[in-house]
């Protein structure tokens, strides 16, 4: 569906337009608090009806309730290209996404908040939207946009709970399974704070589409607990099921404390609108010598 069609979809449930900032996560109360309006977004890889619109200090927002399109399933299953496309369509700009994530250092307890700051990507993941075209690499050199980092650190000083403004992201490839004993002490000793199945692609597709982007991330487990619930203990189980809603409502309340700091669009100074770094086809010619056989 041509975008000018989905402004106007947007218009018609009382959106404000432009969409200043999209935000992935699960925000039930904030979506009743503010009077967040259902959208649905038609896209290519599928219908995006996930989609809240809504207005936060003043700034329209943009939210898509978590990444599963009903009940949770496969982290392999997960749609990015449609989240993206959708974000695309209503012209977003600027993305937050927000994560539940497991404790690799042991330092960090249950409960931790990131705003990470740095990827290491395990999950050798294919997605992009736009595989036509030639030689495309997406520069991650610095995966995250530094002025949206920034608005969350500031809000991060008004929360009551500490946040880490630094955190590396290991992105494990999950589904059939999760990590070996060995590979989390391999990050740790590598000195990477937090481990999860979904941060990569959706970064990279962000910047693929000229998008300002950071994430937040909190911990469900430490490696203390996470080393009873692997022996069958029903209290580390318990602390760890109980602690994905107690930390979504730390990371929902970061969020929203920072998006009346983050600087508009076209006063910021990033690079992050620059999609793509080495777009010429260096690699498609065949020599002369080649071509002169022929």
């Amino acid at each position: 569906m041509p975008e000018k069609e989905i402004i106007t979809i947007l218009k018609n449930v009382g959106v404000k337009l432009p969409i200043e900032i999209g935000i992935v996560g699960r925000f039930d109360a904030e979506l009743q608090k503010y009077k967040f309006k259902r959208v649905f977004i038609p896209t290519k890889y599928g219908l995006m009806d996930r989609a809240f619109g809504g207005t936060v200090d003043g700034r329209s927002i943009l939210v898509i309730y978590g990444r599963f399109d009903k009940e949770r399933g496969l982290s392999a299953d997960i749609n990015f290209e449609k989240t993206q496309a959708a974000f695309n369509a209503a012209g977003v700009k600027t993305i937050i996404g927000t994560f539940v994530t497991g404790g690799i250092q042991k330092k960090h307890k249950i409960g931790s908040v990131f705003i990470v700051s740095d990827i290491v990507g395990l999950g050798g993941y294919r997605k992009s939207l736009y595989k036509e075209g030639g030689f495309k690499n997406v520069d991650m050199y610095r995966p995250f946009c530094e002025e949206i980092r920034k608005a969350l650190i500031r809000g991060a000083k008004e929360v009551k709970f500490p946040v880490h403004t630094k955190g590396i992201y290991a992105c494990f490839h999950g589904y059939p399974r999760i990590e070996t004993k060995a590979e989390l002490d391999f990050y740790r000793e590598m000195g990477w704070d937090i481990v999860g199945q979904t941060l990569d692609p959706e970064a990279t597709l962000a910047r693929e589409s000229g998008c300002c982007y950071a994430a937040i991330a909190v911990t469900i487990d430490d490696p203390k607990t996470r080393a009873k619930f692997m022996t069958g203990d029903k209290k580390a189980r318990k602390l760890t099921q109980d602690a994905i809603p107690r930390g979504r409502l730390r990371t929902t309340e970061l969020v929203f404390k920072s998006l009346k700091y983050i600087t508009p669009l076209e006063k910021r100074k990033c690079n992050c609108g620059h999609k793509f770094h080495g777009e010429k086809s260096y690699f498609c010619y065949l020599p002369d010598f080649i071509l002169d056989a022929e």
